[in-house]
């Protein structure tokens, strides 16, 4: 029928803070990379990790408004960031996958909607789309599958067919391990 069931998804939402800055602030733009921020809940039991880019921007308008602080978000997700590591490496190369593509996840409670691949040696490099159909996109398409191998008990990435071409340096593999229901929001 083509059904994917749905692995462990995170809870997501936006995280809302205010940012102090004095007058005569020379920054007037930054960027606090995605992952860097993490939240917790009033117990600190749930973790929440920053999820996207956030751009900070104080422009004139901000500034001549008299006001020495502003409201900012940003989507976080709850979990915790965890990078694939193999032999102390966290460069993931062709020789770590097995003979059907697959990297294998060290734990279960991986959030579906947390995972994240991307270029190694490439710092502005895209992330990797994730797609259930992964095996039929197109040549040089940069895509992944997540799904559970039943009889290894674990989640695994599956990569095209085509990535040995695809791979170069090698790729930097992040997963939100996440707590699971009692993360619910």
């Amino acid at each position: 029928n083509g059904y994917v069931p749905r692995y462990y998804i995170s809870a997501t939402g936006d995280v809302s803070f205010k940012y102090t800055f004095s007058d005569d602030e020379d920054i007037r733009q930054f960027t606090i990379p995605r992952f860097t921020l993490t939240v917790t809940n009033s117990d600190s039991t749930v973790t929440f990790t920053q999820a996207e880019d956030l751009t900070i921007l104080i422009d004139d308008e901000v500034v001549s408004s008299g006001d020495s602080s502003m409201w900012c978000s940003c989507k976080f997700i709850e979990g915790t960031l965890q990078t694939v590591t193999i032999n102390d490496s966290s460069v993931i190369t062709l020789a770590n996958l097995d003979d059907n593509n697959r990297l294998y996840l060290p734990e279960v409670s991986v959030a579906q909607n947390g995972v994240y691949v991307s270029y190694a040696n490439d710092s502005n490099s895209e992330y990797w789309i994730q797609d259930n159909y992964v095996l039929t996109k197109p040549l040089g398409t940069r895509a992944f599958k997540l799904d559970y191998d039943s009889d290894v008990e674990l989640p695994y990435i599956e990569f095209p067919s085509d990535i040995a071409s695809l791979i170069n340096d090698g790729l930097i593999v992040r997963y939100i391990s996440t707590s699971g229901s009692s993360g619910n929001i």
